[in-house]
């Protein structure tokens, strides 16, 4: 994986250095830096999800669904101590 991140990083460099030599370059090096950074960026969270899933950490939405079943859960709870007449 870490050669497909030095890859990435010597093409946008590759790409910049065409691109400075060529009229309007500067403009085209920050689009093109800017996309590198996003493919690095894109890659880093996918990295970092993966290994949240390996550690076997919830997903944002299982924590969601999580909270869900405990709200409910309370609210029955809550509603059976009213019917027996407990605070």
């Amino acid at each position: 994986m870490h050669g497909n991140l030095w890859q990435v990083g010597l093409a946008a460099l590759s790409r910049g250095s065409k691109l400075a030599a060529s009229a309007g370059g500067a403009t085209r090096i920050s689009e093109s830096l800017q996309g590198g950074l996003k493919k690095l960026e894109e890659v880093f969270d996918q990295r970092v999800l993966d290994s949240l899933a390996r550690a076997a950490m919830p997903t944002p939405e299982e924590i969601r669904q999580l909270i869900d079943r405990v709200a409910e859960l309370d609210a029955r709870l809550s509603r059976l101590t009213r019917r027996r007449g407990e605070k």
